[in-house]
This record gives C-alpha cells, structure tokens and sequence, in this order.
C-alpha cells in the first residue's frame, strides 16, 4: 500500500513506510500535501519532480503519525526529515 498520484502524464506511485509505528493518522494528509507541495515548488516545480516531491510528502505524513497531533511533526528537524526521506527512497528503490 501507497500512494498513488494520477496525472495526464500517468501514475506515480511512492510506497508507504509500513514498519513505522501508528499513533496518532489525524494530520496526516495536511503533512502529506505541504510537504509534497513545499518540495515540489522549491524544486521548480515541474511535473518530473513529482515523484521526488511526493516522497518528501509520505516523509512528512509519516513523521506525523507517529505522534498525538502535530507534537511529531513540530519537533522534527531538517536531519529527522532528510533521513526518513532517504528510508522513503529506499522503500522506493526495493519496490521498482
């Protein structure tokens, strides 16, 4: 299970980080979308960033999860981040 972006260029699809505890879903669509969105606009965004942009998003989401509210995702910093990214494309990678 995933995520899947439908678009006229095709699907797009990022796997979910499925052995990340679940506390807490309320938010996770709102971190998925502004961490999609603030990655995609600040790398240009054109429509062969999307799948980069969306993996961030799923990082996001999925830091967000893991606590009540937004205690998870307030506390994160840029590292937390860029490591759960690269645990993403890992997840990525093993899928493609």
């Amino acid at each position: 299970m995933g995520l899947a972006a439908y678009t006229e260029y095709g699907v797009t699809k990022v796997p979910a980080l499925t052995e990340r505890q679940i506390v807490d879903t309320t938010g996770a669509g709102d971190a998925l979308a502004g961490g999609m969105l603030a990655r995609w606009l600040s790398t240009g965004g054109q429509p062969g960033g999307l799948q980069d942009a969306l993996v961030w998003g799923v990082a996001c989401a999925s830091i967000t999860i893991e606590s009540v509210g937004v205690k998870g995702i307030a506390k994160a910093t840029l590292k937390d981040l860029e490591e759960r990214v690269a645990e993403v494309e890992e997840c990525l990678r093993r899928e493609s």
